[in-house]
């Protein structure tokens, strides 16, 4: 498994959020045979901020951190498709 930066994970998250380009076209211009791990990585940043794009092992998550990835999964997805 490849170790990537914190500073090569930040400048592709933020060049996805700078709407200057899509995980499809991030994913060619830096070598990833998929998008999965630039998904992985901008939700990272959506849920902790830059501290999410840090790595380490047994991480504490502070309980605004664990409730925001908890409503940002939940907001995902409709009422129905819950319920199912």
């Amino acid at each position: 498994m490849t170790k990537y930066t914190f500073e090569f994970k930040l400048k592709i998250v933020k060049e996805y959020l700078d709407k200057r380009t899509g995980y499809h076209s991030l994913s060619k211009k830096y070598g990833f045979k998929d998008t999965q791990q630039i998904r992985r990585w901008i939700f990272a940043y959506e849920i902790a901020g830059e501290e999410g794009l840090k790595t380490g092992k047994n991480r504490a998550y502070s309980t605004e951190v664990k409730l925001n990835a908890v409503n940002g999964s939940v907001a995902k997805f409709s009422d129905k498709s819950i319920l199912v």
